[in-house]
C-alpha cells in the first residue's frame, strides 16, 4: 500500500494487512530517486541503497568486485538508433561543406542513408562505451521477439564502401552536417552521439554535435526540427 509520496524523492510502501496470500518477505519497501548515475552508486556502495538499476557502466566491475551485491543483466526491448529526416526536400542541419544550402536533401538517397550506416562501428560502441553490456541491433526487437527474423543481420561496418556510396549519390567530398541527441534520458546517450559524430567524420563528412536535456529535446524530436537525432 501507498504509505508515503514525495515527488521526485521517494515513494514508501508498506505490506498490505489484508491481503489474502502469503504475507510478503518485507513489510516495507521505499524506492528513492536518484537520477544521477554517479550519485546512485555511490549510495549503493556506501550501503544506503540496497537494489538500483542502470548501473553506470564505468561502475560495474567496482560493483563486481564487491561480494555484497550481484549484477543481474539481460536483453531488454530497448534499442537505441538514429532518426534520419527522409520526408523534406531542404533538411536545416545539412548544407556543403562551404556552409552554403544544398540543392536536394542528401538523407532522401538511399545510398547516402546506407553510406551513414555502413559507416557506424557498432561493434565500437558495445565494446568500447557500453563495456560490453549492449548488444549490436539489427531489427527494433531484440532476437526472437515476435515479428523478428533471424535472416536479418546487423549492417557491416565498412568504412570504404561508405564513402564510394557517398561519391556514386555525388557526394564525393561529404557535407556538413549536425547530430542532435539528449544527454540524460538513457545509458551514454551523448557519448554515443560523439562517437557516430567521428564515425561519420571518418567517410569525409564534416559533424558537429548538440546535446541538450530530455526535456527540451523532446519536444524539438517530436517537432522533427532535427536532420540526424539519436532516438
Amino acid at each position: 500500500m501507498l504509505k508515503e509520496y514525495v515527488s521526485g524523492n521517494r515513494v514508501a510502501l508498506s505490506a498490505n494487512p489484508n491481503y489474502w496470500g502469503p504475507r510478503p518477505a518485507l513489510p516495507d519497501v521505499e524506492l528513492r530517486i536518484v537520477t544521477d548515475a554517479g550519485a546512485r552508486l555511490a549510495n549503493l556502495l556506501a550501503g544506503d541503497l540496497d537494489l538500483v538499476e542502470q548501473v553506470p557502466y564505468e561502475g560495474v566491475a567496482r560493483v563486481e568486485q564487491d561480494e555484497r551485491f550481484h549484477i543481474i543483466r539481460g536483453v531488454s526491448s530497448r534499442v537505441v538508433f538514429f532518426s534520419l529526416d527522409t520526408f523534406r526536400d531542404a533538411t536545416p542541419f545539412i548544407t556543403g561543406k562551404d556552409g552554403k544550402p544544398l540543392d536536394r536533401n542528401p538523407l532522401k538517397d538511399l545510398r547516402v542513408r546506407q553510406a551513414l550506416s555502413m559507416a557506424i562501428d557498432r561493434s565500437a560502441i558495445v565494446e568500447r562505451l557500453m563495456q560490453g553490456n549492449a548488444i549490436v541491433a539489427s531489427q527494433f526487437l531484440p532476437a526472437g521477439a515476435p515479428g523478428t527474423s533471424a535472416a536479418i543481420k546487423p549492417v557491416p561496418f565498412d568504412a570504404a564502401k561508405a564513402k564510394a556510396l557517398l561519391a556514386e549519390a555525388g557526394y564525393p567530398e561529404g557535407f556538413r552536417l549536425t547530430i542532435h541527441g539528449p544527454n540524460d534520458r538513457i545509458v551514454n546517450d551523448s557519448k554515443i552521439v560523439q562517437a557516430v559524430a567521428q564515425m561519420f567524420s571518418r567517410i569525409g563528412l564534416e559533424v558537429s554535435v548538440e546535446v541538450m536535456p530530455w526535456s527540451v529535446y523532446a519536444d524539438k524530436a517530436d517537432a522533427h526540427e532535427f536532420s540526424i537525432n539519436l532516438d
